[in-house]
C-alpha cells in the first residue's frame, strides 16, 4: 500500500524527464557556427539523459524499493526536497498523511530520526529547563535553554 501510494503521488507531482532533442546526422563541422551547434546538440542530450537517470525520480518499473526508502521519499515530498517534482497540494498531502506516522516509526527503528525531550530536573546552574537531544545514531547530549550548559555521555547532572 505503501508503494501505490508512492506511485500514485509520483504520477501527479513528478514532472517528465526533459525531452531529448531530434537526432542528427554525424557530420565534421567546418565551421564555427556549425561545431557550436553540434555542441548545444550534445549538451541538451546529455542533459535529457541526466534529467531521466535522476536518482530522486520515482520508478514504476524494475526492482521495487523497500518499505524504509518509499517512507523517505514520500517524506522528502512532504518536507519539499528538490528534485523533479513541483510542491505537494492539498490532495497530495491529505493522501500521504496516514503515512506520516509510518515514516517516523521507520525513521525511529532505523535510529535515523533526531528526538528532543524536556527533562524534569532542572538546571543545577539556573534552575532553567534541559532538553535532551539524541538519535540519528548520535550519542545523547543535555542542554539547558537558558544559560547553554551542555552534558554528555559520561557527564551527569548534578540535581
Amino acid at each position: 500500500m505503501l508503494l501505490d501510494c508512492a506511485d500514485a503521488i509520483a504520477e501527479t507531482v513528478q514532472r517528465r524527464p526533459i525531452a531529448p532533442p531530434a537526432p542528427r546526422h554525424a557530420a565534421h563541422a567546418r565551421t564555427r557556427a556549425e561545431r557550436v551547434a553540434w555542441e548545444d546538440h550534445a549538451r541538451r542530450v546529455q542533459a535529457a539523459q541526466d534529467d531521466a537517470a535522476d536518482p530522486r525520480r520515482w520508478r514504476w518499473t524494475g526492482i521495487r524499493p523497500d518499505a524504509p526508502y518509499t517512507a523517505l521519499w514520500l517524506l522528502g515530498r512532504v518536507q519539499g526536497a528538490p528534485g523533479p517534482f513541483r510542491p505537494l497540494g492539498e490532495a497530495e498531502t491529505e493522501r500521504i498523511s496516514p503515512w506520516r506516522r509510518a515514516a517516523w516509526h521507520v525513521e525511529q527503528a532505523l535510529d535515523v530520526g533526531e528526538r528532543t525531550a524536556a527533562l524534569a530536573i532542572p538546571c543545577p546552574t539556573c534552575s532553567g529547563r534541559v532538553d535532551l537531544h539524541g538519535g540519528a545514531g548520535a550519542s545523547p547530549v543535555a542542554r539547558c535553554t537558558t544559560c547553554g550548559q551542555v552534558w554528555t555521555e559520561g557527564k551527569a547532572i548534578a540535581a
